[in-house]
């Protein structure tokens, strides 16, 4: 299996803050198998997808994504002169997300058990990661994609919507 290609997809509207609209990077790690993982940053998407279209893809085109250790050391010591924070930083964790992503998809486990397993005993957290070609989301009561029910987190009275290259919902519980 190996890495073939590094897609960025930037998604501007949907949460405002103090300093303006939360401008996210969702980062899609694609191998020659088929097999997607997903990472995502905020915010500035803009500096940390320019960070990897012109440093960190060239580092893992070709390579295997179950690796996952050893890509970061090389992310970091390609982006390392020009620092240990901000946009490479972003950058380099929206990458990493998308590789245990993928490994979770290649072992048929959840992210969470290969990193060591539950640390608290609650429902897993939701997740949907195939098909929707179109995601509304009311994020301040449950809400449902493709017929899947979701429960959003508390707190967050906001609605995205996005439509055709994606295709998935990330919340954290």
């Amino acid at each position: 299996m190996h890495i073939s290609k590094i897609e960025t997809i930037r998604f501007n509207r949907g949460i405002t803050v103090h300093a303006g609209a939360v401008n996210w990077l969702w980062v899609r790690v694609h191998t020659d198998e088929g097999l997607i993982g997903l990472g995502e940053t905020y915010p500035a998407a803009e500096s940390a997808e320019a960070v990897i279209a012109h440093s960190l893809a060239k580092v893992l085109l070709g390579r295997d994504p179950r690796e996952i250790d050893r890509l970061w050391a090389d992310m970091l010591l390609t982006v390392g002169y020009h620092g240990w924070a901000g946009a490479e930083m972003r950058a380099i964790s929206a990458i990493d997300i998308a590789l245990w992503d993928l490994l979770g998809k290649v072992t048929g486990q959840p992210v969470y058990q290969l990193l060591g397993g539950k640390s608290r005993d609650l429902p897993d957290p939701p997740f949907h990661s195939q098909g929707a070609h179109r995601i509304e989301l009311q994020l301040d009561r449950p809400f449902t994609i493709d017929g899947e029910f979701f429960r959003a987190p508390r707190g967050f009275p906001v609605v995205i919507t996005a439509e055709e290259s994606v295709r998935f919902v990330k919340l954290r519980p």
